[in-house]
């Protein structure tokens, strides 16, 4: 899956611009039945108790993998 327009947008911005990009402090993950694509869409999991979860990364070197387990 590719990156957001947005954050493509603030990369560019920040590496050939000098934009500051700031990272969002909180991330989530999300089940899905059908993905996204490109411009959004996708068919996000409803109903029952299923909510987005909050989700701690870790990263070292080249490599970012989640630090806890979804609850989900």
């Amino acid at each position: 899956m590719s990156f957001t327009n947005f954050l493509e947008t603030e990369i560019l911005d920040h590496v050939f611009a000098g934009a500051a990009y700031t990272a969002p402090s909180t991330k989530y993950i999300g089940l899905f039945t059908a993905a996204p694509g490109e411009t959004g869409g996708g068919t996000e999991v409803s109903g029952s108790a299923y909510a987005r979860q909050t989700m701690a990364f870790a990263t070292s070197g080249d490599t970012t993998s989640n630090s806890s387990a979804a609850q989900l």
